[in-house]
C-alpha cells in the first residue's frame, strides 16, 4: 500500500501503515458529555455530598469546555456575539450558582465558569493580534491575575488550561500532556480525574454536528442549577 488516507463519516483510514484512527465525536457530542459530567458534579455536591465518585466524574467537564471554547473561537461567525453570550449567561447564572453551591444570594469568593471562559476568549483575541512573545506572556499573566482577583471558577489554572489548548490546538499529544500536568499539579487529588477528558477530546472529528440544540447548551447551565435548587428544597 502507498499510505493513502481516506475519510469516511469521521473515521480516518490510513492504508499501508497498519493503523485505524477513529474520530467520531462532533462538538455536539462533546457538549453533551460536558453537560452530563457537569451535572454529575453539581448534582453530587447537592444531593449526594458523601459520594465522591460524582465529583470525580465532574472533573471531566472543564477541560472539554476549554477545548470547545478554543474551537468556538476559531469557528464562530462573530467573536463579539460569542463573548456577549458568555457575559450574559454568566450574569444570569450567578444567582442560581451562588444559591445552589454556596447557599447565598451573594458569594464574592467564587464566580461561575462563564466568566472564566469569557476571560479566556478575550485573552485569545489579544494573543492572536500580538506578535511579540514578551507581550504575549504579559497578557497571559494579566489574564491569570484577573481570574484570581475576581475569584472565577478554576481561577488562574483555568486560564492556563485555555492557553495551552490555544497554543497546542494542532497537537493532541501536547494538549493531553498539558491536561495531565495541570491535573497532577493541583492540590486536590480529585482533580486528577480531569485527565480522562482527553479520551472524548481525542475522538473529536472537527465537525459541529447537530445544530438544533445550539442555544439549549447555553441555557442548560442556569437551568440545571435552578432545577437542583428546587430539588434540594423538596
Amino acid at each position: 500500500m502507498s499510505g493513502r488516507k481516506e475519510r469516511r463519516e469521521g473515521v480516518t483510514f490510513e492504508e499501508g501503515r497498519g493503523r485505524l484512527r477513529i474520530q467520531r465525536l462532533t462538538s455536539f457530542h462533546l457538549r453533551w458529555i460536558a453537560m452530563i459530567t457537569m451535572l454529575c458534579d453539581h448534582g453530587g455536591r447537592i444531593l449526594f455530598p458523601d459520594q465522591w465518585i460524582f465529583l470525580c466524574i465532574g472533573r471531566i467537564s472543564f477541560p472539554i469546555y476549554c477545548f470547545l471554547l478554543v474551537e468556538g473561537f476559531y469557528h464562530t461567525k462573530s467573536r463579539m456575539k460569542y463573548g456577549l453570550r458568555l457575559l450574559v449567561l454568566g450574569i444570569i447564572s450567578e444567582l442560581p450558582y451562588n444559591l445552589v453551591l454556596y447557599g447565598s444570594l451573594f458569594f464574592p469568593e467564587r464566580q461561575n465558569i462563564f466568566f472564566t471562559l469569557l476571560i479566556g476568549l478575550l485573552l485569545m483575541t489579544v494573543l492572536e493580534r500580538t506578535v511579540r512573545g514578551e507581550v504575549q506572556w504579559g497578557c497571559i499573566g494579566a489574564a491569570m491575575g484577573i481570574a484570581w482577583l475576581f475569584r472565577v471558577s478554576y481561577s488562574y489554572w483555568g486560564i492556563l488550561h485555555i492557553v495551552f489548548f490555544y497554543y497546542f490546538r494542532d497537537s493532541l499529544l501536547k494538549k493531553a500532556g498539558a491536561t495531565v500536568a495541570l491535573s497532577l499539579l493541583n492540590s486536590n487529588p480529585i482533580q486528577y480525574f480531569a485527565s480522562f477528558a482527553m479520551i472524548p477530546i481525542s475522538l473529536y472529528n472537527g465537525k459541529p454536528g447537530c445544530k438544533k440544540f445550539q442555544y439549549g447548551f447555553y441555557i442548560f447551565y442556569p437551568a440545571h442549577l435552578l432545577l437542583l435548587l428546587i430539588v434540594s428544597k423538596l
